[in-house]
């Protein structure tokens, strides 16, 4: 097996971080390095981490950041910092399931594949009308996601947890936006490289149930939407689309026919097409939509 570099971005991951650098420690002998950046977190996040530093015998390379840059340069520095070709990046609020570490770098085998993203598992409880938007979202991405694999169109990273090549990423060093897991997919993608959605790769993870920090979560996402398709001149793309009859087909089909599932599909329809139209108009304003939207959701942290 080829050297492997473990990459984490953390902002305020108090709750979830040891559970993530837990599960390094079973791998760390197929672990060559691990880079941690910490994007001038507030909370306890950063004594976590030295805490675990002292105890772990993995070779940590720990960048903590006074000032907050966001993702996308941050995944930018761990790239820069990594000494291996292949890099897996884990968010600190999940929890792998299972075998999903080796099964996937097992997909690296083939030198055809630049990237490789896992197969999220909500462990919301559907008790919210936000719980049940979650559901029809994740589950249509994951149809999607495989159905797009097959065909070979597939790009659209989960930023969750993902791994690359970093010979297969180029233009991505002035990238700045909120979509810097599609925006890699693409990349690597237009480069001439496979990427895939790998459903045997399963890690838990939670969306917001309370409405109002789920819209938060959308705002984000319908903006990397609109901004995706600015830069990269997308066609026929169904993530995130309400108007794409694909995705649309696959909601229906996840909505079990219940009142609830009625007036989330009605409610989270309307609310994504009018998210997407607002700041279809407002891209030019970039810099505030980026200021704001950068906030994170408490609600994903657990």
């Amino acid at each position: 097996m080829e050297k492997l570099s473990v990459c984490l971005t953390l902002f305020n991951e108090e709750k979830g971080i040891r559970r993530v650098l837990d599960y390094l420690e079973i791998y760390s002998a197929w672990i060559d390095q691990v880079i941690i950046v910490s994007d001038c977190c507030q909370d306890l996040t950063d004594q976590i981490v030295l805490d675990w530093l002292h105890t772990s015998d993995l070779n940590v390379l720990f960048i903590q950041r006074n000032q907050r840059k966001g993702r996308a340069d941050a995944v930018r520095e761990c790239l820069k910092a990594s000494r291996n070709d292949l890099n897996m990046f884990l968010a600190g609020d999940i929890s792998p399931v299972g075998d999903s570490f080796f099964c996937l770098i097992s997909y690296f085998r083939d030198p055809s594949v630049g990237a490789v993203t896992g197969h999220p598992v909500l462990i919301n409880d559907k008790k919210t009308l936000a719980d049940y938007l979650s559901f029809l979202i994740w589950s249509s991405h994951g149809a999607i996601g495989e159905k797009q694999t097959v065909s070979g169109s597939f790009f659209h990273l989960n930023g969750e947890m993902f791994a690359l090549r970093k010979h297969c990423v180029t233009g991505f060093d002035c990238y700045s936006g909120l979509a810097e897991d599609a925006m890699l997919g693409a990349l690597i993608r237009k480069n001439g490289f496979q990427v895939l959605w790998a459903k045997d790769v399963k890690y838990l993870m939670k969306y917001p149930s309370g409405l109002s920090e789920y819209l938060k979560v959308r705002k984000r996402c319908c903006y990397g939407r609109v901004e995706l398709w600015q830069l990269c001149n997308l066609q026929n793309y169904p993530f995130y689309e309400v108007s794409h009859p694909e995705y649309l087909i696959n909601v229906l089909r996840s909505c079990d026919g219940s009142i609830r599932g009625i007036l989330a599909l009605c409610f989270g329809s309307a609310a994504e097409l009018l998210i997407r139209v607002y700041y279809r108009f407002t891209f030019h304003r970039k810099r505030n939509v980026l200021d704001e939207l950068w906030k994170p959701a408490e609600g994903t942290k657990w």
